[in-house]
């Protein structure tokens, strides 16, 4: 769930597509693109924005493998972190930012 997390504790949203090596998203990034959403009210409004974006976004850091396209990377302050699945108490920390999941 890493919107879910973005968007509770306020770290940026995005998406990156790397190449993949023994840890854990330490490949070299191909390809990112930050979102912007100020008006989406629930956790599933990101995700379907997001989904809905990924098979171009897939297609560009493709582009970038076979050299018809540079590196597209935005700088991300956030540094890597990792979550469980939320418990009710993080799902109510959500619901006081007056966000939804679903």
């Amino acid at each position: 769930f890493p919107f879910f997390w973005a968007i509770l504790y306020g770290l940026p949203v995005g998406v990156t597509v790397h190449k993949l090596d023994t840890g854990i998203d330490t490949g070299e990034i191909l390809y990112q693109k930050a979102y912007n959403f100020p008006d989406f009210r629930s956790v599933f409004q990101y995700y379907k924005k997001i989904y809905n974006d990924l098979a171009s976004d897939f297609f560009e850091a493709i582009a970038v493998l076979d050299g018809k396209r540079d590196k597209q990377s935005v700088a991300v302050s956030a540094s890597p972190s990792y979550f469980s699945l939320p418990n009710r108490e993080d799902y109510e920390k959500l619901k006081s930012k007056k966000i939804r999941f679903i």
